[in-house]
């Protein structure tokens, strides 16, 4: 497991990010793409939270999540990570968020406490018989980004 590289900004982020000017091509050149592989999901739609024409901010509990934002206690230890959506036509996204590695390169991590994705099979909703669907209400597709943060904190820190 890769660490975040401590005394990262915001910044330092958006420029590992912004060398490949494409949020798809700065997963595949980086060890992220292998990071992410925990669970199965597709990211032929994926789209990073906080730009003006995002399209997942209507999904159930991310209506206020930003895209890059600083984890952790100030005064402690804290790193830069951008928030991100994805998933195939056929599934139902879920979030990750991206990160600097102690190596210097983009890592990934998906947060489990939170996040929406079948735990069982390991894989996103949309690729298992009896997984919810959009739009019916059912409270298993139901973000909570508090837990989520909370995941990513004690899984680094």
């Amino acid at each position: 497991m890769t660490k975040p590289k401590k005394d990262m900004t915001i910044e330092d982020l958006k420029n590992v990010i912004g060398k490949y000017n494409d949020i798809h091509y700065a997963l595949y050149e980086n060890p992220a793409d292998d990071d992410l592989s925990v669970v199965n999901f597709d990211t032929e739609n994926m789209e990073q939270f906080g730009i003006e024409d995002y399209s997942y901010n209507h999904l159930p509990g991310l209506e206020n999540l930003d895209g890059y934002e600083m984890l952790g206690k100030e005064g402690e230890s804290t790193f830069p990570v951008l928030w991100v959506a994805a998933g195939g036509d056929w599934e139902l996204p879920l979030v990750f968020v991206l990160f600097i590695g102690e190596d210097g390169k983009l890592h990934g991590y998906v947060p489990e406490d939170g996040n929406c994705y079948n735990r069982e099979k390991m894989s996103a909703y949309g690729n298992n018989e009896g997984d919810p669907e959009y739009g019916t209400g059912d409270q298993r597709y139901v973000f909570d980004v508090e837990k989520m943060k909370g995941d990513i904190l004690n899984h680094f820190l």
